[in-house]
């Protein structure tokens, strides 16, 4: 006996694999009067108006129909109670220790769930589950993704998680948009409930809308709040993304309160059992903050700091470094102008760093007129830091060699950009 619940799930599965099947094929057995039909007798299973209420997910029907439907499509309908407990205990587990920010427990919870699922890509709905926990799990370990066409699957058929799983779901289907595409951000924002999640990271995502709308009062207290139900101290970890967020957030409008979320930061992270990536991302996300606040001799030692930690983005830290020993007149560093390890850093951070490289055998204005050229026209609103350093650098040529000249063009700039 089927239940409602996973019959519902079921009408969002059959119409989605069976057009997927017609679009890939063409053949008219996938078909909607050919799919619901006995192939040995050409007759349907069902009438013409109960199948079609069945795709538009408008009804509940007999088993039977799910389980032909389940069988045309190389797969079985059938709940498993077993399975249903096991998941509601684990993933709340699963859901705690994300929230810890604890990556290898979480993988081994989502391992230990696909080990008593054995064989679940035969079943309807516990196949999906598992390719779910899955792709999670190669992410929380190697931060490696779905190809984009399985994320679109998933995006499709999200509708088929509830509870603790839509959690999950709509966290993996966040951080793939964060790393791809602005527009996916965009759209799995707008589509999808993070501001009531459990999963603290999901409630955080959900204050970026806010944000992108520019309506930063709202999203100053929606981080607030979710600082106020952090009430478990083994939770702390996910205070220090949200200081982060604030720090961020006030860094516009008042450097006061941004330093003193700084500060909050540097005194947890002492309190706090740190993994040398985690380092790395906290003393990064600080020293770009102090670049902005113009603390420039804090921002040096904390990007030094960074780099103690790991060297990933070295050629984005050697850029701001440089940048830093420059706007108040000191020498730089030759370590920080003269790498040459290009994996270590994307376009727009070679576009930049190239101005840093060559800055020493060049005329100034043409160092200028390079920024303003091959570097600024690239930028988005992404690249706030860079816009920052390179707008500095060239209102400090201005004043001091009173050639406005730049400026005016970086000021029409702004206004087209």
């Amino acid at each position: 006996m089927l239940s409602d619940g996973y019959k519902e799930k079921c009408n969002i599965l059959i119409p989605y694999y069976r057009k997927q099947r017609l679009y890939a094929t063409n053949e008219g057995k996938w078909q909607k009067q050919w799919f619901y039909s006995d192939p040995t007798t050409n007759t349907p299973i069902c009438s013409t108006r109960t199948y079609c209420s069945l795709e538009m997910q408008k009804g509940i029907f007999q088993d039977e129909i799910y389980i032909f439907a389940a069988s045309k499509l190389d797969k079985i309908a059938e709940e498993k109670q077993d399975w249903e407990e096991m998941l509601t205990k684990e993933s709340t587990l699963l859901i705690d220790a994300m929230n810890r920010k604890q990556d290898q427990e979480s993988a081994d919870i989502i391992e230990r769930m696909l080990s008593t699922m054995q064989n679940a890509k035969n079943y309807f709905y516990y196949g999906e589950i598992a390719y779910l926990l899955q792709s999670l799990k190669v992410f929380l370990t190697d931060r490696k993704f779905v190809s984009e066409s399985e994320y679109d699957n998933l995006n499709e058929i999200s509708a088929i998680f509830k509870n603790e799983l839509y959690d999950l779901c709509i966290y993996y289907l966040y951080v793939y948009a964060s790393f791809h595409e602005d527009e996916k951000l965009e759209y799995v924002l707008h589509n999808y409930d993070y501001a009531h999640s459990k999963l603290i990271a999901n409630q955080r995502f959900s204050v970026d809308l806010l944000e992108r709308e520019k309506r930063y009062l709202e999203a100053q207290n929606a981080f607030e709040n979710i600082l106020e139900n952090i009430v478990d101290e083994r939770y702390n970890f996910q205070k220090l993304f949200v200081y982060s967020n604030l720090a961020t957030l006030f860094v516009r409008f008042d450097k006061h309160i941004a330093r003193q979320y700084c500060r909050n930061i540097l005194e947890l992270i002492k309190t706090i059992d740190l993994s040398q990536g985690q380092n790395y991302t906290f003393y990064l996300t600080l020293a770009d903050l102090y670049l902005l606040m113009e603390d420039y001799t804090q921002s040096i030692e904390l990007y030094q700091k960074a780099l103690t930690y790991s060297k990933t983005n070295l050629i984005r830290i050697y850029s701001c470094l440089c940048f830093l020993y420059k706007i108040q007149n000191f020498e730089i560093p030759l370590e920080y102008y003269s790498s040459e390890e290009h994996e270590k850093g994307d376009k727009v951070d070679w576009l930049l760093y190239s101005y840093f490289k060559d800055y020493q055998n060049q005329e100034e204005s043409k160092a200028i007129d390079y920024l303003l050229k091959s570097v600024l026209p690239i930028l988005t609103h992404n690249d706030i830091l860079y816009y920052e350093i390179v707008e500095k650098i060239i209102v400090d040529y201005c004043k001091r060699r009173k050639a406005y000249k730049p400026m005016y063009l970086l000021h029409e700039m702004k206004k087209t950009s």
